[in-house]
């Protein structure tokens, strides 16, 4: 594994982060920074490595890069409920709670159009999100086994 003569000389091999790491587990890093999007240089300084060996790293993993990188998007697609799935949840259950409110509201002191307003907005966002369920087919389900972001129409850029 190469090193630069910068990163070396400003620590000491016991203060590397990479001390005690085998190569393997510090490529399995260099994956996971890689995906996040860190910079080469950042990466070389955190791992004690060379830009040109973090560079070419980053050709030689570009595949499992990518994959994780698919799959940290997911996971912040999923946290900020932009998938499909977790809006039509988070729509339905805000539906469910307007449903009770309206229900237990004594409707004499409350203006009840905009409840009522509110109610029919949401039920308009939540149809919107409706996903006609059509069995998928041989030829889709091994589409998603063998790559679920081109199933799902996400590329794997940044």
């Amino acid at each position: 594994m190469a090193s630069s003569p910068s990163t070396t000389a400003s620590r000491s091999p016991s203060s590397s982060p990479t001390v005690g790491m085998g190569k393997h587990a510090i490529k399995q890093r260099f994956i996971e920074l890689r995906a996040q999007g860190l910079s080469f240089s950042r990466i070389a300084a955190e791992l004690s490595i060379s830009k040109s060996t973090a560079t070419v790293w980053a050709r030689e993993l570009d595949g499992e890069i990518a994959r994780l990188r698919v799959v940290e998007l997911e996971a912040l697609y999923e946290q900020y409920h932009l998938l499909k799935e977790a809006r039509i949840r988070l729509l339905g259950d805000t539906l469910t709670r307007l449903h009770d409110e309206l229900a237990s509201r004594d409707l004499s002191d409350i203006p009840t159009h905009k409840l009522l307003d509110l109610l029919l907005r949401y039920r308009a966002v939540l149809l919107e999100e409706y996903v006609d369920l059509d069995p998928l087919s041989e030829e889709d389900v091994q589409l998603l086994n063998e790559s679920p972001s081109k199933a799902l129409g996400r590329g794997t850029g940044p």
